[in-house]
């Protein structure tokens, strides 16, 4: 790979200087310090940017959790116990991956929907009582030897941008030297983090967040029974959890559908 000479000054000012969450001046800044640690081929870089991520988007706060309605309270909760990227498998004993164990940096989604209904995973239209949209979602996670952030717009365009709009213009079929470059920048992101490649021969679409995305969630009105619809990759499907004395664990999970992988990575 083409290494330019050494920017450790430059990107250090672009990285302190950033504290604010991305405006069209910071996106810039960070498009810059991101397009510099590839171009010196610097996972030390790499990581110091998602390391500044990782202080602007922190976790939800033991103080701001407090704050939230017994309804979100249950919604972080249910996230919490049921998101473990290191253990899959225990949603489907078939299921034999490690995408994620060499990854030190876990993307998490930031936002998320849930319902309250009359029996979680028996929904219709008829029987939800509560429909509501989350937003900044920050669930507090803890993993041995590896860190979280989340996947705000504001991030997920500046690794989209990355990926994709720097290689390809708009409206423009992605050509092989395209797909080339943009394969190239992808396996740098990967010296961090497990983005997926997905998408036929004239497209290119990504998967940022680690797996499993929770799709929804559904609580029954006493908030002592969940139900939730998640994906991996291109496979899918449910989980039951009930909430005990020590915590929600999960009481049943199943496949329950299946998607054509196109080009995964």
């Amino acid at each position: 790979m083409l290494r330019l000479p050494q920017a450790t000054l430059l990107m250090t000012l672009l990285l302190s200087s950033c504290s604010e969450p991305l405006g069209t001046e910071h996106s810039y800044m960070k498009e810059r310090a991101l397009y510099n640690a590839y171009v010196n081929d610097s996972p030390e870089h790499l990581d110091g940017l998602l390391e500044r991520w990782q202080q602007e988007v922190p976790p939800i706060s033991d103080l701001e959790f407090a704050g939230l309605s017994d309804k979100e309270q249950a919604v972080h909760e249910v996230f919490e116990a049921f998101y473990d990227p290191l253990n899959n498998i225990r949603l489907d004993p078939e299921f034999h991956d490690h995408y994620y164990d060499n990854y030190y940096w876990f993307i998490v989604q930031n936002n998320i929907s849930y319902r309250i209904v009359d029996v979680p995973g028996m929904a219709n239209e008829q029987s939800v009582l509560d429909r509501v949209y989350l937003d900044n979602f920050r669930p507090q996670l803890h993993f041995p030897d590896r860190s979280i952030v989340y996947l705000t717009m504001s991030y997920y365009t500046l690794l989209n941008n990355f990926l994709m709009d720097q290689v390809i213009p708009r409206g423009v079929i992605a050509t092989v030297k395209d797909r080339d470059e943009s394969e190239k920048r992808l396996q740098f992101l990967k010296n961090s983090m497990n983005i997926l490649s997905t998408g036929q021969w004239l497209t290119i679409s990504w998967r940022m967040v680690t797996a499993p995305n929770v799709h929804f969630i559904d609580l029954d009105a006493d908030l002592r029974e969940a139900y939730l619809e998640y994906g991996i990759n291109h496979k899918g499907g449910y989980a039951r959890m009930k909430k005990s004395p020590e915590g929600w664990v999960v009481t049943e999970s199943k496949w329950s559908w299946i998607s054509k992988p196109g080009v995964s990575k």
